[in-house]
């Protein structure tokens, strides 16, 4: 794997701080409770380790989805809402979306079959967690960061709203 420099043509050998490099910014917001925050700091080192086993891309990614639904059932506990043990993240992210702690309009983009319509990438979301929770992957490191970053957006503004 390399990067190409643009202005030159060159092709770099990626070395694992350029991996690092890339997650080091994805933060969490101050009011994020540490237990979260450590999660997600997993998440972000098995990505950077991505440069030893590629695969470990996927698996951080992994990773960040059940911090996502961790945080969300800890967001959701701190306002006395009684939620199941067993209803999983569909229900918590719909939740979060009528508690007003979340913009569902920050998961829509551009439809790529329909131009002017827009989808929302929440069923992705759950769709994509579902296929790597039960057994099956993918490998797409940059589709992994881009997950990172919408998780870190998404659980730093469950937290933005004090209780």
């Amino acid at each position: 794997m390399g990067r190409l420099d643009p202005s030159t043509g060159a092709l770099t050998p990626i070395q694992m701080r350029d991996l690092y490099d890339l997650v080091k910014n994805v933060e969490l917001g101050p009011a994020v409770p540490g237990e979260i925050r450590d999660q997600f700091d997993l998440a972000k080192s098995i990505f950077a380790y991505s440069w030893f086993a590629y695969e470990f891309a996927t698996i951080a990614e992994g990773h960040a989805y059940g911090v996502l639904e961790m945080a969300l059932r800890v967001r959701i506990e701190l306002a006395g809402i009684s939620v199941p043990p067993w209803k999983g993240l569909k229900l918590l992210l719909k939740e979060a979306g009528k508690q007003g702690w979340i913009d569902p309009a920050v998961f829509e983009v551009p439809s790529p079959l329909e131009p002017g319509k827009t989808l929302s990438i929440l069923d992705n979301v759950i769709n994509l967690r579902n296929r790597l929770s039960h057994g099956r992957s993918h490998l797409l490191p940059s589709g992994s960061l881009d997950m990172m970053k919408l998780f870190a957006d998404t659980i730093s503004a469950l937290f933005d709203n004090k209780l």
